[in-house]
C-alpha cells in the first residue's frame, strides 16, 4: 500500500471516542540506538514470551504498549545459505514501516509478487524457538511453538496449549543467490509474541445499537502502519454474527474506499466512499457516528470528512468535518458506573470500605445501608439495582426468586429450578439463569419453562419471568449471567449434563421497546483454558472485557481476565474463591472466598478487605 502525500502524518495526542482500547501515545526515544539494540536482540534470539502460559501464553489483557519506534532489518547477505535466507525473511517481516521492501528482497520475483504481508499473521513464542529444516530438493520447513494467529480481518485467535506452527517454503537460485521462490498460498507473516505489541494494536470497529442511539464496539487487531486506512476499510464490514439483531450498520452493502488510502491533512481524515448513503437522515447520522468513533482512535485523526465523488456527504444537523459522534445525535459510550461494594453481615447489607482502619471489631464494612431491607441467609445471590431502590435474591434451594421494592418483598411465580444469582441490567431488567423447569409439586410452570435465561421487568406490579430465546443453551444449566454496562451483551457461565462449564459472551436482541427477546450467536471466551477447567462467577470490567474465577486440573483457582479482543491474563491464585465483583474496573476487583473473607488487589497480592456471606455491587 503506497502512502499518498500527507496521508496519516503523525499529529496530536491520542484521543478516545468510543474505543475501549485506545492506542497510547508513544514517547520519543533515541531511535538509532534502539534499532541497533533491537536488531542485536533478535539476532541473538533473546525475544521473550508475554503472559505466564497457564491459560495460554498469549498477550495480556490491557498489557502495556511497547514504545513505537521504527524498526528495520538488513537485507540478504551475499552468499547466504537457505536457512539464513528463510530466517532473514521472517525477521524482516517484523519491520514496522509497513512497506516490507527488505522482506521482499529475500524473495524471488514470483514469490515477491504473490506474497501478501497483510494475510494471516502467525505469532510464535520466540525467534530462538524457530527451527528451519532444509532439504536437498530446496524445501525448507519452518516450525515453532504457536501462541496465536491474527487473521487477515483482525481476529486474534489463541492457539491450544502445546500447539506448533509449521509451514514449508521453497528456496532456489536467483541470479546466483539463494532466495525464497515459492510461499504457501495465503502466507502472511511470522512474528514473535514479544513483537506483537510493537506491530499491532486492538481497535474498536463500531456498529449502531438497534434499539438506541449508541455505538457497540467490536475489537479487531490491526498493524500500526497505515492504521487510518485499515480502520476505514474495517468499518465497511457487515455486522458480525454475534451481534446479528443487536446492532446494525449504515454502510451500504458493497461500498468500498474509492481512494487507495485515507488522506489525513491537518488532523482531518478524508474518507472517499464508492457509494452514496441513503438520503434518510438517521442512516446518515449513523454512518457519520460509526466512522468518526472508529477513525479518531488513531491519534493522528482529530476529525473526519466523508465524501463520494469528491463531494462531502453532509452530516444532518452538523457541518463537516465531525470530531465526535455526539455532533450527530449519539450518546457517549456507556461505562461501568462507579459504585460502592456491599457485603451482607448478620442479614444487613453494609458498605464495604476496604481502606478503613481495622478497629479490632471487623470491620471494614462498617456503614449499614439502612435504605435497603434486611435479608436473611435463607436468601442468596443478592443483587441490587443501579438506583439502589430494588433488591433481588433466590432462595437457598434456588427454586424461588424474590424481588424487594423498598422493604416490600414480591415472590415471583415459580418458573424454573436451579436458579442462578440474579442481576439487574442498565435498563432496569432483572436477569436470571436456570437449570431446568419448575417442579410441578410447587406450582404450574410458566410458559417457556425449561428455557435457560429469563428476564423480568421492573415496570410490572407483579413481575413475570419471560424466557429469552437461546437455542445454543439447549440442555445446559446457566450458573451465572451478567449483562454488560451498555446492556448490549451478556456473559454466561453454563454447564452441560456432566457439570462441565464454559464461558460465553453473546449479544442481546431486544424488541423495539427494549425488552430482551433472544440471544445472538455466542463467542466462547473460555475455550482457551486447559481441558477440564471450570468457571465460577463472572463480572464485566468494561464494555469489552470480563473477569471470572477459573480452576484447572493441578491448579488452584485464580481470577482470569478475558478480553473480547481475544487476549487473556491471569491474576494471582485465590484457592477458595467463590465469587467476584468490582466497584470500578480491573484495579478494584474483589473476591469473596468460600469462608466469607473478602479480598482486594494490592499489586501482585490479595489482601484482606473485610468479611461477608454475600458480596455485590449495585447495578452489576
Amino acid at each position: 500500500m503506497s502512502r499518498p502525500p500527507g496521508a496519516e502524518a503523525a499529529r496530536g495526542p491520542a484521543r478516545h471516542t468510543g474505543s475501549t482500547h485506545p492506542p497510547r501515545r508513544r514517547g520519543g526515544l533515541l531511535v538509532a540506538t534502539l534499532l541497533v539494540l533491537i536488531a542485536a536482540l533478535w539476532a541473538t534470539g533473546c525475544a521473550g514470551i508475554g503472559g505466564d502460559g497457564t491459560i495460554h501464553s498469549g498477550l495480556d489483557v490491557g498489557g502495556e504498549d511497547i514504545s513505537r519506534v521504527r524498526v528495520s532489518y538488513p537485507g540478504p547477505a551475499a552468499g547466504a545459505g537457505p536457512e539464513q535466507i528463510v530466517r532473514g525473511f521472517v525477521r524482516a517481516g517484523a519491520a514496522s514501516d509497513g512497506d516490507y521492501d527488505t522482506a521482499r528482497a529475500f524473495l524471488g520475483k514470483n514469490a515477491a509478487k504473490d506474497w501478501s504481508p497483510d494475510g494471516d499473521v502467525v505469532i510464535v513464542s520466540g525467534e530462538s524457538d524457530l527451527t528451519i529444516d532444509t532439504a536437498a530438493d530446496g524445501s525448507a520447513v519452518l516450525s515453532a511453538p504457536l501462541v496465536a494467529t491474527i487473521t487477515a480481518d483482525g481476529h486474534y485467535v489463541l492457539a491450544a496449549a502445546g500447539s506448533r506452527a509449521s509451514v514449508t517454503v521453497t528456496v532456489g537460485q536467483v541470479n546466483g543467490e539463494n532466495r525464497i521462490t515459492a510461499l504457501p498460498t495465503g502466507f502472511g507473516r511470522w512474528v514473535t509474541a514479544a513483537d506483537v505489541r510493537r506491530l499491532f494494536q486492538p481497535y474498536a470497529v463500531h456498529y449502531v445499537a438497534v434499539d438506541r442511539r449508541t455505538l457497540v464496539p467490536v475489537l479487531r487487531w490491526f498493524p500500526l502502519d497505515h492504521v487510518t486506512s485499515r480502520l476505514a476499510r474495517a468499518q465497511l464490514a457487515p455486522v458480525p454474527a454475534d451481534l446479528a439483531g443487536v446492532a446494525t450498520t449504515a454502510v451500504v452493502s458493497g461500498t468500498r474506499l474509492s481512494a487507495e488510502a485515507v488522506s489525513v491533512q491537518s488532523g482531518v481524515a478524508t474518507v472517499e466512499l464508492s457509494q452514496r448513503p441513503p438520503a434518510e437522515q438517521t442512516l446518515r447520522q449513523n454512518l457519520w457516528a460509526q466512522f468518526v468513533a472508529t477513525l479518531t482512535q488513531d491519534p493522528t485523526v482529530l476529525s473526519v470528512s466523508l465524501q463520494v465523488d469528491g463531494a462531502t456527504i453532509e452530516p444532518p444537523g452538523a457541518r463537516a468535518p465531525i470530531s465526535d459522534p455526539a455532533q450527530v445525535g449519539f450518546s457517549p459510550s456507556a461505562t461501568l458506573p462507579s459504585a460502592n461494594a456491599l457485603v451482607r453481615q448478620s442479614g444487613r447489607l453494609r458498605v464495604l470500605d476496604p481502606v478503613a482502619p481495622d478497629n479490632g471489631q471487623d470491620p471494614k464494612a462498617i456503614r449499614p445501608r439502612d435504605d435497603l431491607p434486611a435479608i436473611g441467609t435463607e436468601w442468596v445471590g443478592l443483587a441490587v439495582s443501579a438506583t439502589g431502590s430494588e433488591v433481588a435474591a433466590v432462595s437457598a434451594g434456588r427454586s424461588v426468586l424474590s424481588w424487594w421494592r423498598g422493604t416490600t418483598r414480591t415472590e415471583v411465580p415459580s418458573f424454573a429450578a436451579n436458579l442462578s444469582n440474579p442481576t439487574f441490567d442498565a435498563l432496569g431488567y432483572l436477569w436470571v439463569g436456570a437449570g431446568g423447569p419448575a417442579s410441578s409439586a410447587t406450582s404450574s410452570p410458566a410458559p417457556g419453562s425449561g428455557a435457560a435465561v429469563y428476564v423480568l421487568s421492573a415496570a410490572e406490579a407483579t413481575p413475570t419471568a419471560r424466557p429469552v430465546a437461546a437455542p445454543w443453551l439447549s440442555g445446559r444449566s446457566v450458573r451465572w449471567v451478567r449483562v454488560s454496562p451498555d446492556g448490549e451483551r451478556v456473559a454466561i457461565v453454563s454447564a452441560d449434563g456432566q457439570g462441565v462449564t464454559r464461558l460465553d459472551v453473546t449479544g442481546v436482541v431486544r424488541s423495539s421497546n427494549g425488552i430482551p427477546q433472544r440471544l445472538a450467536d455466542p463467542v466462547a471466551l473460555g475455550s482457551v483454558a486447559p481441558a477440564g477447567s471450570s468457571f465460577t462467577a463472572v463480572v464485566w470490567l468494561d464494555l469489552t472485557s470480563v473477569a471470572t474465577l477459573v480452576s484447572s486440573p493441578g491448579r488452584d483457582m485464580r481470577p482470569v481476565l478475558f478480553s473480547l479482543d481475544g487476549t487473556t491474563r491471569e491474576l494471582p491464585d485465590v484457592p477458595t474463591g467463590a465469587d467476584l465483583t468490582t466497584p470500578s474496573g480491573e484495579r478494584q476487583l474483589l473476591v469473596r472466598t468460600a469462608d466469607n473473607k473478602v479480598l482486594m488487589r494490592s499489586g501482585p497480592l490479595w489482601v484482606a478487605a473485610g468479611t461477608g456471606d454475600e458480596l455485590l455491587v449495585p447495578g452489576r
